[in-house]
């Protein structure tokens, strides 16, 4: 694949749109050992294997913890940028990410639990929804997967 000026396109499809947006995006991974991947992202190197009680070498996150990673970055990402657009003093925020596991060996449901150190309640509600209503996997998942969210102070 060819480059543009915003970076490899294997890795971000960009300038398909008028307003910039990616179009799609690619990834490989590469095997490093018997049950081990290696990605290298942007330059972020990301590793992937099985623990070593299923037999692997335990050398970074299985697929189904990146997979949750993936999901609460990218709702996290969403409720941060929505911060100063809400103008909204919150501080200290942390995601609790839960998974659920269905009888037929996928995610059932997936619940984010959001909580500030500081900030009001409300103020934490409207940019949880406003992360929902602007994550990409939130949005992409939630037909087969029931995610929910919950704040806390």
């Amino acid at each position: 694949m060819g480059k543009s000026k915003e970076g490899s396109w294997d890795q971000i499809l960009l300038n398909g749109s008028e307003k910039g947006m990616a179009t799609g995006m690619k990834i490989t991974l590469t095997q490093t050992s018997p049950t081990g991947t290696q990605s290298d992202i942007r330059g972020h190197k990301l590793l992937c294997d099985r623990p070593t009680e299923k037999g692997g070498g335990d050398t970074g996150p299985l697929g189904g913890e990146h997979f949750l990673f993936g999901l609460a970055g990218c709702f996290s990402s969403n409720l941060l940028g929505a911060i100063p657009e809400h103008d909204s003093p919150l501080a200290g925020i942390q995601v609790d990410v839960e998974a659920t596991f269905a009888e037929d060996n996928r995610i059932s449901a997936v619940n984010l639990k959001v909580s500030a150190a500081e900030g009001d309640k409300a103020a934490l509600e409207r940019c949880v929804a406003a992360a929902e209503a602007n994550c990409i996997l939130v949005n992409t998942l939630r037909s087969v997967v029931d995610i929910t969210s919950s704040v806390a102070m």
